[in-house]
């Protein structure tokens, strides 16, 4: 299996010439960026590279790393690292991501969430939905996301209300999603009100998604 998955790290080239247990160090230490903060993209493409050497060893490393644990970004670079590029699905991952959403971080809950729709659990739609009216603006983006991907049609009335969220990270979603359903033109024409009425909205960002998602969905230059 290790061979049909390919990877290599662009940001940290040196990463490439490791071995699966330097690796495995390297992913234990403790790695920070220029502002102090924990080093997200170096545990992510570390872990990828694990990954990468041997999976069945690598995904039981990252398992056990991902309990044992305190580190935000590692915990999250694990869960990219086994729901992406390409996904995987076994009971120990499903696991670990049910587990996940009872996590104490938002940032890890968002993360299981964006894992679940990546896994195409269509059978968790309750129990995502139930993050809803979570009070973390990262956590309900990843609602919207999830629905929007896996359930197009029951997505519209979320992010039809979604635009009215009052932080702007969730309405920058819902607006990016209106544009990627999976639904024909004229299902997604009924979007372009409510994207117009995001073009007045205070946050910059959330100003240019509904720009493009209103200059996808009329098929004009962006």
């Amino acid at each position: 299996m290790a061979d049909e998955f390919k990877y290599e790290s662009t940001h940290y080239p040196q990463l490439n010439q490791m071995t699966l247990p330097e690796l495995m160090a390297n992913f234990r230490a403790e790695h920070l960026d220029e502002e102090g903060d924990e080093d997200w993209w170096q545990y992510d493409d570390t872990a990828l590279l694990i990954r990468k050497l041997d999976e069945s060893a690598g995904i039981d490393f990252l398992l056990q790393m991902f309990n044992s644990t305190q580190s935000i970004a590692k915990k999250r670079a694990i869960l990219s690292t086994l729901t992406s590029r390409p996904m995987l699905d076994t009971p120990e991952i499903f696991d670990l991501l049910i587990k996940s959403l009872d996590d104490q971080e938002d940032v890890v809950v968002m993360d299981a969430i964006d894992g679940l729709e990546n896994l195409k659990k269509f059978d968790l739609l309750d129990r995502v939905m139930a993050f809803r009216n979570h009070p973390s603006p990262y956590v309900r983006g990843g609602v919207f996301r999830y629905i929007s991907e896996l359930f197009p049609v029951q997505a519209i009335p979320v992010l039809i209300e979604g635009i009215r969220d009052p932080h702007p990270i969730p309405r920058g979603v819902a607006a990016d999603m209106m544009s990627e359903l999976k639904l024909n033109e004229i299902e997604l024409r009924q979007f372009l009100p409510y994207l117009q009425s995001l073009r007045n909205d205070e946050d910059e960002g959330v100003r240019e998604t509904a720009r493009i998602s209103m200059a996808i969905i009329e098929g004009t230059e962006w």
